[in-house]
């Protein structure tokens, strides 16, 4: 079997059987990839903490056909501080549910690799977030293809993310006004 080694951003993650997990992951090496992580969900695994949204880890990996299998995972990166926050879970999931839904499965693009981690990174800080992140957005529309008509107001990002991805986002609303607040 085939063994692959990158560190990435997991996007998501869904129950699969009684004690397995499919999760998405941003890599910087192979982009958009899911694999499965066997054994995740029971009490004692030690792949759990790495497999949480908005984690960067360093995945180890190995299949050639099907799903991917996780051997082992490393937490580089947690972005705690975002977390103490309803903004800043809010702004963090925001941006990982922008990512799933423009980049296609297993085509690399280490830009939006970095902008996600510094959007990331960005969530942790004091003060202010909800501009620098509407132009975290605008850098990664840009990054994928997607840039968009000059002079839209955060309302229009949304409108176009919306239209891009062909439904409405999930996360509740589009950079709360949490951030503002938040620090």
């Amino acid at each position: 079997m085939r063994s692959f080694h990158s560190v990435g951003v997991v996007l998501k993650r869904r129950n699969f059987s009684e004690a397995d997990r499919l999760v998405t992951v941003f890599t910087r090496k192979y982009g958009k990839v899911t694999v499965i992580a066997k054994g995740s969900r029971k009490l004692l695994s030690k792949k759990k903490g790495g497999l949480e949204p908005g984690t960067v880890s360093d995945f180890f990996w190995v299949g050639e056909r099907g799903l991917p299998i996780v051997t082992q995972v490393k937490i580089v990166e947690t972005f705690t501080p975002a977390r103490k926050h309803l903004g800043g879970v809010t702004g963090m999931f925001q941006m990982l549910e922008i990512v799933d839904l423009l980049t296609p499965d297993g085509q690399e693009n280490e830009e939006v690799f970095l902008i996600l981690v510094d959007s990331l990174r960005l969530l942790t800080t004091d003060g202010s977030k909800r501009l620098k992140l509407v132009a975290k957005v605008q850098r990664l529309l840009k990054a994928l293809g997607f840039g968009p008509p000059a002079g839209l107001n955060e309302q229009g990002i949304k409108l176009y993310l919306e239209e891009l991805a062909e439904r409405p986002l999930k996360t509740k609303r589009f950079l709360t006004p949490h951030l503002a607040d938040s620090d």
